[in-house]
């Protein structure tokens, strides 16, 4: 993806100045945690995946920031989440505010997978911070 041929100012911004590597499509600000890291297994994603939607600790947690977000920030533009695992939260985020402009992030390629399948329009990335 060069530099210069991103459509979306922030993201080409990114590639400007942080210059990531990309694999799958996907931006990666720090590959060398991609696969493997501490503090969380990679595999975990899997079962993570098929819980979410029915579950309901996972339901409540994106009931309440999307009503969080209503009540105090109704018309922001431009969301990124960071450690969006599965994509779940940023999901419900999506279709709460279709006018909002996504951006999220894992340190997981696994993850980012599932994020994927959930947020086929969404710019994804790897970042650890």
């Amino acid at each position: 993806m060069p530099e210069s041929t991103h459509s979306d100012p922030l993201i080409a911004k990114w590639i400007t100045t942080l210059k990531p590597t990309i694999q799958d499509e996907y931006l990666l600000f720090s590959p060398h945690v991609a696969s493997h890291n501490d503090g969380f297994e990679s595999h975990f994603f899997d079962d993570l995946y098929e819980l979410e939607s029915n579950h309901f600790w996972f339901k409540a947690r994106n009931q309440l920031i999307v009503s969080l977000l209503k009540k105090y920030h109704p018309d922001f533009s431009n969301y990124l989440e960071i450690g969006c695992g599965t994509g779940y939260v940023t999901t419900a985020i999506a279709s709460n505010f279709p006018a909002t402009t996504l951006y999220a992030s894992e340190i997981f390629l696994n993850g980012l997978k599932y994020a994927k399948q959930r947020l086929p329009n969404v710019q994804l990335s790897l970042i650890h911070i």
